[in-house]
């Protein structure tokens, strides 16, 4: 059972190792789904969420600042018993737990690979004694504040979705199949109650020891069901401590449902699920009023911390998003810490000192690596697209409507530059410090000889937006731009030629690591390459149909694209052979415009709603890139003196190669895909964990497998 336990761990480590490549800097909370919240007081709360999400605020809401919980597993609940014994617990048996208020994490064995989806203490208990539930009917017991937890018979292998204690004793939870479940002696033992559904139980929540309330959903109505085809929630009541169960209420409409309820009195309550929608009842439930929810998005918990101020309360949901009501829910406001404008560049003049910009004449600084950004004041509304410094305190800015802009103080203040130029622009950069090149929009560039006193306008030959520039030295230069422009100069920019791009979709970022190697990326997953000093361009596989809209690279061979799909998602790609091919480093739920490294081993990324990324030296960024559906066959798993792959979709298809990655990114082994059953020979590899390449003509195809 060990080893078992062993192997599952193994795989889930690996599963979470691309998201721990890069660590989250701003906003506060980050992007990621929020499952949970729990408030000690009207002041201190905390929140879970997915990638071992944990925020905290201490002043009701107004900052929040990011905990460190040492893993990157989705956290489905938080509870805590006092202002410093808390848990969390989460996907694959995940148990967290702290005594000093969140500041340290400390993960626990909760002796089951099953998720685990909430957590609760019992209330007026010294001891600490709490209950946690999950999948297949797992709960368990801690009577030790979460240090350790001991399996507790349920009677159901039905998924467990919420628990719920009115007082010490007495316990709810509720699940698949309309499961509802009832302990009188503080969780030891539980026993079946009748709910009256089928369907699929979300949440409980009981305001008295006799008075609950279940809040369910359901895709599929039967013809026998009590509830319509055209409402997917409905709200169980009982007032007899679970004796009896009935239909409170139906809330429509269809494929709308809800997650989350709490009770602020006896007859005031509040729903909280997908598309914003919240709603609240004045009469125990019997009629939910819809309010304005501020935000069309998932929200996946609710409460009301103070029985002093009923009417203040919270809801987390999807993309990061906590909001806040101090009128009982008529309005909210969003709660969150640093920015959430667009921002469109990121560029760091050394190790500790970065600038991002963006929307509204946006520009922070880090003076800390990104720890901490201020807002600069730049004297203009007007959208920043692209940033350089030639010096640690001396850097130029560019954007809309002409903008450009210097500074000699680190940002401190920004001067205005007369340009000429009313166009868009949209990328500046300085190959020495009194030489710089803007590029924008209609194929507008400029050139300053001077360190950007005097501008003079340069011919491009075309009319076509410029988006991006780079200079290998004073006179050779490079710039990308739309419907497949390519241009270089080889004199300092008193000419520019057109190359050849092989394509007419839109180019975003043009980078050179070395004078003869190039990249650039574009629209629909678009990379080019060229090792000729920009003559000739290829197109590279990315297995991504997004836009790419920055590229850079450390060195020839490891190089990153940032891109993504508008208020969708956002990706970044990672090739540690000059592009051949390409994994995600990262993938979040926002679009991501660009990307910057100050060293091979230290990157930042930013993009839509003020998300900025760092990239840290853990993590492989092995998740696979355009995963093919087609099934692989790994036999025996693990393994010890070789390993059978076999392709069962397909297996005609036999062209190709097998690369097997360990642990740590780098390939250990390679063997020719000759047949459509393949026998490699592993004794010369390592005990651990391993991924597998399958790369055929069109397509790659991922394993993994453990070598005893």
């Amino acid at each position: 059972m060990k080893r078992i336990i062993l192997i599952l761990c193994l795989f889930i480590l690996w599963d979470h190792l691309s998201a721990q490549e890069w660590r989250w800097l701003n906003p506060c909370p980050p992007g990621y789904q929020l499952h949970s919240l729990s408030f000690t007081d009207s002041l201190t709360g905390y929140a879970a969420g997915d990638q071992g999400t944990l925020v905290k605020t201490e002043d009701g809401g107004g900052t929040w600042r990011l905990l460190n919980t040492g893993t990157s597993v989705p956290l489905l609940s938080v509870c805590f018993t006092n202002a410093s014994d808390g848990c969390a617990v989460g996907e694959s048996g995940m148990i967290l737990n702290t005594s000093d208020g969140g500041e340290n994490w400390s993960v626990r064995s909760s002796g089951t690979a099953n998720t685990l989806t909430s957590v609760t203490f019992l209330p007026d208990q010294g001891s600490g004694t709490g209950i946690a539930v999950g999948f297949y009917g797992v709960i368990l017991k801690t009577t030790d504040v979460g240090t350790s937890w001991s399996p507790i018979t349920s009677g159901t292998t039905a998924t467990l979705n919420s628990v719920c204690f009115p007082d010490r004793d007495t316990g709810y939870a509720v699940g698949m199949y309309g499961v509802i479940l009832k302990s009188v002696d503080g969780g030891t033992t539980w026993i079946s109650q009748t709910s009256g559904t089928e369907h699929e139980l979300t949440a409980v929540f009981f305001t008295s020891v006799r008075t609950g309330y279940a809040l369910g959903h359901y895709e599929y109505a039967k013809s026998d069901s009590p509830h319509s085809e055209a409402d997917t929630t409905y709200l169980l009541k009982t007032l007899d401590g679970g004796a009896n169960w009935s239909l409170q209420a139906k809330i429509g409409p269809k494929d709308h449902f809800f997650n989350s309820i709490y009770f602020t009195a006896a007859d005031t309550g509040y729903l909280a699920g997908n598309m914003g929608r919240i709603c609240k009842t004045v009469d125990g439930g019997i009629t939910w009023t819809e309010q304005d929810a501020g935000m069309l998005i998932t929200f996946s918990s609710i409460v009301f911390p103070s029985k002093d101020a009923k009417n203040t309360g919270f809801k987390a949901g999807s993309e990061g998003v906590i909001m806040k009501t101090t009128d009982g829910g008529a309005t909210w406001a969003r709660q969150v810490t640093g920015t959430t404008n667009w921002l469109t560049s990121v560029y760091f003049a050394d190790e500790q000192t970065g600038y991002v910009s963006g929307e509204g004449g946006l520009i922070m600084k880090t003076a800390d690596k990104g720890e901490h950004w201020a807002i600069q004041n730049t004297g203009t509304d007007q959208t920043i697209f692209s940033l350089q410094f030639t010096a640690r305190d001396t850097g130029f800015a560019v954007g809309y409507g002409g903008t450009a802009l210097k500074t000699f103080d680190g940002g401190s203040t920004w001067i205005p530059l007369s340009t000429g130029a009313s166009a868009i622009l949209k990328s500046v950069v300085f190959p020495d410090c009194d030489t710089g090149y803007i590029a924008g929009a209609e194929g507008t560039m400029l050139r300053t000889l001077n360190g950007g006193t005097t501008w003079e306008p340069l011919a491009t030959g075309t009319t076509r937006d410029l988006t991006s520039l780079w200079f290998t030295d004073p006179r050779t230069g490079f710039a990308a731009g739309y419907n497949g422009t390519i241009l270089r100069t080889t004199d300092g920019g008193f000419s520019w030629e057109a190359r050849p791009s092989g394509t007419s979709t839109e180019l975003y970022s043009v980078m050179f690591p070395e004078p003869l190697t190039g990249y650039i990326a574009g629209d629909i997953g678009t990379i080019l390459k060229t090792t000729d000093g920009g003559t000739t361009w290829i197109a590279l596989q990315t297995g991504v149909t997004d836009g790419l809209y920055s590229v850079f690279f450390t060195d020839a061979h490891n190089g990153y694209a940032s891109g993504g799909l508008n208020l969708l998602h956002g990706t970044i790609l990672k090739t540690t052979d000059g592009g051949e091919s390409w994994v995600v480093s990262t993938s979040i739920k926002a679009q991501l415009n660009t990307v910057h490294f100050t060293s091979s081993g230290t990157g930042y990324a930013a993009g839509e709603d003020g998300d900025i990324l760092e990239k840290t030296s853990g993590g492989t960024g092995f998740s696979p890139v355009a995963d093919d559906p087609g099934r692989i066959i790994i036999y025996p798993n693990p393994a010890r003196e070789t390993l059978t792959i076999s392709l069962e979709e397909n297996p005609g298809r036999v062209n190709g190669s097998i690369t097997i990655f360990n642990i740590r990114g780098e390939a250990v082994l390679h063997h020719p895909l000759e047949k459509s059953r393949t026998v490699i020979d592993t004794q010369s590899l390592k005990p651990g964990l391993y991924l597998i390449r399958i790369t055929e003509t069109d397509r790659n195809r991922w394993g993994k497998f453990i070598r005893e």
